[in-house]
C-alpha cells in the first residue's frame, strides 16, 4: 500500500502535463471501462483493449500486479515510468491519459494506436526497403533526441516496445 501511495502522489494534478488528446486527463475507475481483448503481456501484468463508457473512446490499458512489482523489486522502476509517461509530449510517443489502482492492480490509460506492433509490420514484411528503413530510423532519433533533452534515457529499445 506505501508503494501504492506513492506511485498515486506522483500523479498529483500539479505534477500533469497537459494532454495532447481532446479530453483531459481521464479520473476513472474500472468500472467505467469496458474491456476487449487483450492487447500484449508483460512480466508484471498485461495491456488490454479497453472502451471508456462516458464517451465511447478507445485506450490500451496497462494493467500491472502490485504483488509481482513488489517481488520483482521493481516498483522505483514503475513509479519511474509513471512520471516519465506523465511528463511526455511527443507526436512518436504513446501518451498517458490517466492512473488509478485498486487493492491488486496498479492501471495506466494510454492512449490507443491503431496499426499494430513494429515488430508486427518487420515480420510481415521480413525486412524493409532503405526508404522505408530510413524513415523508422528518423523517427527513432527523433524520439530519443526528444527524451535526451528532457535528460531521459531509454534503455530498451526493441522493435517490440
Amino acid at each position: 500500500e506505501r508503494a501504492a501511495a506513492r506511485w498515486e502522489r506522483r500523479s498529483s494534478p500539479a505534477a500533469r502535463r497537459p494532454a495532447r488528446m481532446a479530453d483531459k486527463k481521464l479520473d476513472v475507475k474500472i468500472a467505467d471501462l469496458t474491456q476487449g481483448k487483450t492487447l500484449g503481456t508483460g512480466a508484471f501484468g498485461r495491456v488490454k483493449f479497453v472502451t471508456y463508457k462516458q464517451n465511447g473512446k478507445p485506450y490500451a490499458l496497462k494493467i500491472l500486479k502490485k504483488a509481482a512489482i513488489i517481488k520483482m523489486k521493481q516498483v522505483d522502476h514503475i513509479i519511474s515510468e509513471k512520471a516519465i509517461l506523465t511528463s511526455l509530449s511527443h507526436p512518436f510517443i504513446v501518451n498517458m491519459c490517466g492512473s488509478f489502482h485498486d487493492s491488486r492492480y496498479l492501471f495506466m490509460m494510454l492512449e490507443y494506436i491503431v496499426g499494430g506492433e513494429f515488430f508486427t509490420h518487420l515480420r510481415k514484411a521480413g525486412r524493409f526497403d532503405n526508404d522505408q528503413s530510413m524513415f523508422y530510423a528518423s523517427q527513432i532519433a527523433a524520439i530519443f533526441e526528444y527524451c535526451h533533452g528532457k535528460n531521459i534515457v531509454y534503455r530498451d529499445l526493441k522493435p517490440e516496445n
